[in-house]
């Protein structure tokens, strides 16, 4: 179970690293590219990463670290001001 995760992990850092890189030379945001290097790799469409427990929690991580990161988009003022 640990193997597998690792193996997951490992290729969702990579999927995301490839994929961001190449957004960012296109001047779009990493966020749309973390979006689609996850649905890439995962099961609907090159199924590289499997659906299971062990996926979801990765999932699980990825969307607090994607609500983390999208939290430093916004800035006070901007906040106070909506």
């Amino acid at each position: 179970m640990l193997h597998h995760l690792l193996i997951d992990a490992l290729v969702l850092i990579l999927a995301s690293l490839a994929i961001v890189a190449l957004f960012t030379r296109l001047r779009v945001s990493p966020i749309v590219g973390y979006l689609i290097a996850g649905i890439v790799v995962g099961p609907h469409v090159l199924n590289l990463v499997e659906a299971s427990e062990g996926s979801r929690f990765l999932g699980e991580l990825g969307i607090a670290a994607l609500m983390f990161v999208i939290g430093f988009d916004f800035s006070w003022p901007r906040i106070v001001a909506a």
